[in-house]
């Protein structure tokens, strides 16, 4: 065991370096928090026991590698539940403390992973306070304004924007899923997306040429600059269509024709936001590179669940709208499609954890139940064997992450308690 200044417990030498490389190959493709050769030197040369900001953002990394590995010693000693992996890391850290911190962006970093550790766990709403506060940090030291930056791009910059922008993801994930406000708004800042360019170029010996992605080589961060663009949609949606009638009223939406014309909108930005995917990012279940395979999966199940979030108003057969039949169709095509997707992924990666699908997993069931309960109210035509199997491939994915995603599992228990 190690010890940084005698407050924190770290996985054995070799077991910190196995989850650590499992968090890089699964959780940080999709939310690219760190920079993993700077990361990896500092580790290397045992930071972590002398510095306890980074201290604290190791032991996250180490929990959530947790989730992905079948390692005993992940699990809580009096524990054989896969539910407890990384908890022992986690629960040393004490969170209230990062306000007090003068290592922003260790903290910020802090706030990232262990937010989304949270998002596994059953104080998922926990995650919501934690990015709460970090998102205060960021402001408090300015990092959501473009002007506290330099001109030319550094190492610091680009980590501390990768935390704002993943600050940013999970405020208005957890604000679709509970309904509850976001911390910050689209005109509150004006930060530019992080630079589409892969850890290990950031650095060269001539300046001119740090930062600067090889031409003909995808970045890893273009998914997640991609996903960023789909997020300000998102954000649009919780301030318009979700909004509380007050809001709505103070945004001029009001009138007999505001929810088509909204609609249509999203509509149409949505076609827009499909048409600057890059090719090498477009939905291919044949794609051979895993990586770019696996954040194509992730990219487009949260497309399909912000069609779902953007139409789910307007599907209910009590509500009278005229393009309820409409909605009703985009929302079901939508929950086939991401059905398809979560298949194949598991076909692919049979065992393997696969936990960012859940939300979108979860509406894509509830659609397809809805439409097979309100097919005879309906125009569409319903195959019931044939939305079933979608339904069950859903499901299949659900009882495979339930094992170390306690969400997963109440997700799965709501789906079995209706009627």
């Amino acid at each position: 065991m190690y010890l940084a200044r005698q407050s924190y417990t770290f996985p054995e030498q070799d077991l910190i370096y196995h989850l650590i490389h499992l968090y890089f190959e699964n959780s940080n493709i999709i939310f690219p928090i760190l920079h993993r050769p700077s990361f990896e030197k500092d580790l290397h040369d045992g930071k972590h026991t002398l510095d306890c900001a980074f201290g604290r953002v190791v032991l996250l990394v180490c929990a959530l590698g947790s989730r992905f590995s079948e390692d005993q010693r992940v699990l809580l000693p009096e524990s054989n539940s896969r539910l407890s992996s990384g908890w022992a890391w986690f629960s040393q850290i004490q969170f209230e403390k990062l306000i007090f911190s003068a290592s922003p962006l260790y903290d910020l970093q802090t706030a990232c992973l262990g937010a989304i550790y949270l998002l596994g766990t059953s104080a998922y709403h926990a995650s919501w306070n934690l990015v709460g506060m970090g998102l205060r940090i960021a402001q408090e030291i300015g990092i959501h304004r473009k002007k506290l930056y330099s001109l030319r791009p550094t190492a610091n910059d680009e980590l501390f924007k990768r935390c704002f922008w993943t600050l940013l993801w999970i405020d208005r994930e957890i604000g679709a899923v509970s309904g509850r406000p976001c911390a910050i708004q689209e005109e509150d800042f004006d930060v530019d997306m992080p630079i589409a360019c892969d850890d290990e170029y950031w650095t060269h010996p001539d300046p001119d040429k740090a930062f600067r992605q090889p031409l003909g080589r995808p970045s890893r961060l273009d998914a997640f600059i991609c996903q960023l663009k789909l997020l300000r949609i998102l954000g649009y949606s919780l301030r318009t269509i979700h909004a509380s009638e007050k809001a709505k009223c103070h945004f001029g939406l009001i009138g007999d024709d505001w929810e088509r014309r909204t609609v249509a909108d999203f509509d149409r930005v949505l076609n827009e936001w499909v048409d600057c995917v890059p090719n090498y990012l477009r939905w291919d279940p044949t794609r051979e590179d895993d990586v770019l395979f696996f954040q194509s999966a992730h990219l487009f199940t949260q497309f399909y669940d912000l069609q779902i979030l953007i139409h789910r108003p307007f599907i209910s057969p009590r509500r009278t709208s005229p393009h309820h039949f409409s909605s009703v169709a985009v929302c079901v095509n939508a929950a086939r499609a991401c059905s398809r997707i979560v298949s194949r992924a598991q076909e692919r990666w049979s065992g393997r954890m696969m936990p960012f699908f859940q939300r979108p997993v979860y509406m894509a069931v509830m659609v397809l139940l809805l439409g097979i309960w309100n097919a005879k109210q309906s125009i569409l035509s319903f195959d019931v064997e044939k939305e079933m199997s979608s339904i069950n491939k859903c499901i299949h994915y659900l009882r495979t992450v339930e094992e170390v995603w306690h969400v997963a599992g109440r997700i799965q228990y709501a789906n079995a308690s209706l009627p």
